[in-house]
This record gives structure tokens, C-alpha cells and sequence, in this order.
């Protein structure tokens, strides 16, 4: 089990936090889908830290920890 906390996330720098079993793209897309206008949505994740990109642009920081 994962705790995952998005903050500083799209225009509002809103912050999300979800627990998951399993931390892949579909379930971090889903965190995120609400907070962004933007389609072409990414992730970046080393070592329980990353980014949430927009296109090019940063959108969001991501961090992960274990349960």
C-alpha cells in the first residue's frame, strides 16, 4: 500500500492525496484528471519523488511513500 500526494498542482496549486495499492499511470491520471485542462499529462517518478508535467511544463510534484 502507497500514499501518493500531488501538490502544487494545476492553476489552483491544489494538493491530492490517494492511498493505492498499486501506483501506475491509469491511477495517478485519475488523481490528477480533475485538477488539469491540459491532455498531454505525464509523470515523472524516481525514488518516491517526482514531477507532474503538462506538455513540457511542470504541473505538479508527486511523492511517494510506503504504507
Amino acid at each position: 500500500m502507497f500514499e501518493v500526494k500531488i501538490t502544487d498542482l494545476g492553476r489552483n496549486n491544489v494538493t491530492v492525496t490517494e492511498d493505492m495499492e498499486k501506483v501506475n499511470f491509469d491511477n495517478l491520471l485519475s488523481m490528477v484528471s480533475p485538477h488539469l485542462v491540459s491532455s498531454d499529462i505525464h509523470f515523472v517518478v524516481n525514488y518516491g519523488s517526482g514531477y507532474v508535467y503538462a506538455g513540457f511544463r511542470s504541473v505538479g510534484k508527486i511523492e511517494v511513500t510506503s504504507l
